[in-house]
């Protein structure tokens, strides 16, 4: 017994001991208010910052009861060893009295294009004790003039941009004036440039957006995580670009650029060419490289017409009806050092799709996850249909061996029919098909890069051999918008609701927000985005998605009475008021103040906001108010 009181005594203690020493590293620390997370117009780190004064925030952490910022002081600095000297050489706020920890306007020296700068802030706690300075962050600028763009709008030679209001709705190729038929193409374009660099780089940073959809590499690697890039707008208001830091890519002297291009929205199958797409004209793409060099001295290579073009493997791709990829069609090396394009053609110089050229900086759509194959079913001789076990959107990668010109067709639905075949009726007319077609000798892996569907099931057709659980594999893609809220609960059945609240808002964003992953529609319908808006900020940072949208909404505002449609980014009004949907824009405005306290988006769409207003009181027919 007393051996026993003793060793519950020496327990006793040493936990006494060991939670005394944890509230004395915790409570005593003199240091009570920690900054972290600092952030530039939304974001961590950014590339791409087109604002002339972007704006501030950070993230305030205490280990003190009602702890709270008095002051701050922010330090910007040209270069990263100044920063760590604590030295603001381009702004330093000094001390500033304010307990506003969110878009604080940078104040300084004029920002340049093309260049990293570096920042950290610190902060006065209630008591006027200074924190730590947060870690460093750096923000990377874009093109801040439009002047400075020396790049030219390239594409294929023949062919002209529509003319009927700058669109075409109808499926005939009409011709101009001078007879001239407008030309369609509706394969993947490869477009190269190699040159050679004679000095050593200190820093690459490239601008660069291709019309429909675009990959881009250098010396044969793709850059970035981005697929389905640019996000859709009205291409005839705004055009949105990627940024890119590059300089890793470019150690050797020699340099091969290479761009995909597909048609994505900007460049739809003809068979579509209606209120759900419009044709703007032919793929075209852009680029702007921006180098400096450790002698300080620097570069700007641009597109123009030496750059060179031929037919892709890609021999056609459509948002609803999928791609067709012959592998046969392949050109190996293309976008690598030391290939042969004598017999390619030159580029030439194209318009303009006429938009405002805009930093691509909401959340990219990138593949977040991959899902495995659940079950595989065979409802009839040599079709396969494989079951992923969830509905999302995206594609699926195939793993397939087999002889050349074998072609393998994947069909895409949510349902299954009773008999175990694929039930493709909520598709509508979408086809959501994908074809590989085999060019043989060894396994051969596909993924479609210029289409995307909504989905469970998939039906495989073509195949020489029973599959298995590595032949498909489920590619989850969207707007890669950071989580920022959970919830759960008891209750088994709300918890579902949950996740199929959760699965159901990444299917629908894709760069703007949808109504549908599946049929042949998925459409901004601002109606549809408004009811679901403050669900997907309490799960989402939405912050930075909806300030585009919101620019697409603005973008397609009619000139002539301050209409809203009801469908953005669209580049007409269907003629037909529909406050319900269209007022949408304002509660989404407000939501944007609301949840995240900017009162820049107030100012940014107050006069858009207030000619709709004034438009809907001239439709007014009575002031009564309904009993």
């Amino acid at each position: 017994m007393i051996r026993i009181l003793i060793k519950n005594s020496i327990l006793t203690i040493t936990a006494f001991c060991f939670f005394a020493l944890l509230i004395f590293f915790h409570c005593g620390n003199k240091i009570s208010l920690e900054v972290i997370d600092p952030k530039c117009e939304y974001l961590s780190n950014p590339k791409g910052i087109d604002i002339k004064q972007p704006r501030f925030s950070w993230i305030l952490l205490s280990n003190k009861r009602g702890q709270r910022q008095t002051a701050y002081q922010i330090l910007v600095s040209s270069n990263r060893k100044l920063l760590n000297q604590n030295q603001g050489d381009l702004w330093e706020t000094k001390k500033v009295a304010s307990e506003q920890s969110t878009h604080i306007r940078y104040d300084g020296k004029k920002l340049r294009s093309a260049q990293t700068y570096f920042w950290k802030v610190r902060v006065w706690d209630k008591d006027g004790e200074a924190s730590q300075f947060s870690k460093p962050a750096e923000f990377t600028t874009s093109i801040l003039n439009p002047e400075e763009w020396q790049a030219n709008w390239i594409g294929e030679r023949g062919g002209k941009d529509p003319a009927q209001n700058g669109i075409y709705y109808s499926q005939k190729l009409d011709v101009d004036s001078e007879g001239d038929s407008i030309r369609y193409n509706g394969r993947s374009l490869l477009i190269r440039k190699e040159l050679e660099l004679t000095k050593r780089v200190a820093k690459a940073i490239v601008f660069v957006t291709g019309l429909g959809y675009h990959e881009f590499f250098i010396n044969g690697q793709k850059i970035g995580d981005k697929v389905l890039t640019p996000a859709k707008t009205h291409y005839r208001k705004i055009v949105l670009y990627d940024t890119y830091d590059v300089t890793h890519q470019l150690r050797s002297n020699k340099l091969a650029i290479g761009l995909m291009l597909g048609n994505g929205w900007f460049n739809p199958l003809k068979k579509w060419w209606s209120w759900r797409m419009q044709w703007y004209g032919a793929k075209r793409a852009m680029l702007q490289m921006h180098i400096t060099f450790t002698d300080g001295s620097s570069k700007i290579i641009a597109s123009d017409d030496s750059w060179k073009i031929a037919d892709g493997p890609i021999l056609s791709s459509s948002i609803y009806d999928g791609e067709i990829y012959d592998a046969n069609q392949e050109i190996s090396g293309w976008n690598e050092v030391n290939f042969d394009d004598s017999k390619w053609e030159n580029v030439v110089v194209v318009n303009s799709p006429g938009g405002k050229l805009t930093s691509h900086l909401m959340p990219s759509i990138k593949k977040t996850q991959t899902i495995r194959t659940q079950k595989i079913m065979q409802p009839k001789e040599d079709v396969y249909v494989f079951d992923m076990g969830q509905n999302f959107s995206g594609w699926v990668k195939l793993k397939v061996l087999g002889k050349k010109g074998i072609k393998v067709s994947l069909r895409y639905a949510e349902n299954l029919q009773k008999d175990g075949n694929i039930d493709p009726r909520s598709n509508n007319l979408a086809a959501a098909t994908d074809t590989y077609i085999l060019k043989g000798g060894e396994v051969e892996e596909y993924e479609p890069r210029f289409t995307y569907h909504g989905f469970r099931y998939v039906e495989v057709n073509g195949l020489s051999s029973e599959p298995d659980f590595n032949t498909v594999q489920g590619i989850v893609v969207h707007s890669a918008v950071e989580p920022v809220g959970k919830f759960g609960c008891s209750n088994k059945r709300i918890n579902k609701i949950q996740r199929a609240i959760l699965w159901s808002q990444r299917s629908n964003l894709m760069g703007f927000p949808t109504d549908c992953p599946q049929r042949d529609e998925r459409l901004g319908w601002i109606g549809d985005a408004h009811v679901t808006a403050e669900e997907a900020i309490y799960n989402f940072d939405m912050a930075q998605f909806y300030k585009k949208w919101l620019d697409d909404i603005q973008s397609v505002q009619s000139s002539e009475n301050s209409d809203i449609p009801y469908i953005a980014p669209r580049p007409f009004t269907d003629g037909i008021g529909d406050p319900a949907w269209s007022s949408g824009y304002h509660l989404i405005v407000w939501y944007l103040y609301l949840y995240y306290g900017d009162r820049q988006i107030l100012v940014d769409h107050f006069e858009s906001m207030k000619k709709y207003v004034d438009y809907l009181s001239t439709q007014a027919t009575s002031k009564a108010i309904p009993n």
